[in-house]
């Protein structure tokens, strides 16, 4: 997902033969974050000519920047998000249009907005209150919660003061994730790639880890990991990516060319 449609040309390359899902680019309030990842929008009804746009791409979800990033320096949320009046009425006309939302929210009022408003998962979710994960239960909405994205801003060049920000940081969100999963909460895996710290399959493996350290079963973690119903003895579809390159091509789990005829 990106504002250069890398998804789509990758769906559009391997979607015959591997399901791929892709939003195209994201949504984001103007004067926030999103510029790299997504299409700017003053307001709702700007939001709703964006979805138009992206139903003509055929994606298979929407997605939403309803708050900032989390900033090492400071320890803080920066600015970003949709009030949340604007952010109840673009989830609306996008889950009647037939799109689940994807919603990008840091910062505990940003979040529990997007949750009320009906968003269907919550990607990263940091600084998330308890009360607000009883509430992503109760209204089915499930946590991706990228940490090991979070914790792998140390390896960029930052102060001490910075590390030990995002070492607080990760260990709240491990927290967080742990009793997400006590109180129900479906989680998913996302590695959050794209940057250069964060490799391509590397990085969801390491992310896995910390679904480990939260407490998650072997099982649990797999059924994390996996788009469909985890069953014992079903193979596999899946990619291997260098960069955005596509490498190899399994289905059930037998590596095919480009030339398979499905």
């Amino acid at each position: 997902m990106d504002r250069d449609l890398s998804g789509q040309r990758i769906k559009s390359t391997i979607g015959s033969r591997v399901k791929v899902k892709t939003s195209g680019y994201a949504i984001y309030k103007k004067g926030g974050y999103g510029r790299f990842i997504g299409m700017t929008a003053d307001d709702a009804r700007e939001a709703f000519k964006t979805i138009e746009q992206l139903k003509g791409l055929s994606v298979d979800y929407i997605k939403v920047i309803n708050s900032g990033v989390f900033m090492p320096e400071s320890g803080l949320i920066s600015n970003g998000g949709f009030t949340r009046e604007e952010i109840r009425e673009i989830i609306s006309y996008a889950t009647d249009s037939g799109f689940p939302v994807f919603c990008h929210a840091n910062g505990d009022v940003a979040i529990r907005d997007a949750v009320e408003a009906g968003a269907s998962s919550i990607v990263h979710g940091f600084c998330v209150s308890e009360d607000t994960l009883a509430l992503m239960k109760d209204k089915r909405a499930s946590l991706i919660p990228t940490l090991n994205a979070l914790s792998s801003l140390s390896l960029n060049s930052v102060s001490s003061e910075a590390r030990k920000n995002i070492d607080i940081m990760t260990e709240r969100h491990l927290s967080a994730m742990s009793r997400a999963k006590d109180l129900g909460v479906c989680l998913f895996s996302g590695s959050d790639s794209g940057a250069l710290f964060l490799p391509y399959g590397t990085s969801y493996l390491k992310e896995l880890l910390f679904f480990e350290k939260a407490g998650l079963s072997i099982k649990q973690i797999l059924s994390a990991s996996v788009t469909g119903e985890l069953q014992e003895g079903l193979r596999a579809d899946f990619i291997i990516l260098n960069g955005l390159n596509v490498e190899a091509v399994f289905v059930n789990g037998i590596p095919v060319s480009r030339n398979t005829v499905f």
